[in-house]
């Protein structure tokens, strides 16, 4: 996990970008954990060492989870179709309850829609 997170890192430096921090839950589903999206627990240890304003923050993601965490947040979801994101997409269709506040093809779409939101 931790070269995953190094090359991820590695990748966003070279262009333009940085990591404040990352945030995994180590578990599995039938543990029951509070870190395991779409619980808040990953959200809330952030917002809490990074003092962000969850309420005026973006969840990218590629899994329902992913947007299902930000909606209980209270924050904006996007999803992007790479990754899991247009399988998600296609097997979530009908039943969403809540549908992603955007849908990006890639994180730099995703990426620049944020940009221009907080414009």
């Amino acid at each position: 996990m931790e070269a995953v997170h190094e090359a991820m890192a590695e990748q966003l430096v070279a262009g333009g970008a940085h990591l404040d921090g990352i945030y995994y839950c180590p578990h599995s589903s039938s543990d029951g954990c509070r870190c395991r999206k779409p619980s808040l627990g990953m959200l809330e240890s952030a917002a809490r060492d990074l003092q962000l304003d969850v309420g005026r923050s973006f969840v990218v993601g590629d899994r329902y989870g992913d947007l299902e965490m930000a909606r209980r947040a209270g924050a904006k979801g996007i999803m992007v179709r790479t990754g899991y994101g247009a399988g998600e997409m296609e097997w979530h269709a009908a039943s969403w309850q809540h549908t992603p506040d955007f849908v990006a093809d890639d994180l730099e779409v995703a990426v620049d829609w944020i940009l221009e939101q907080m414009r």
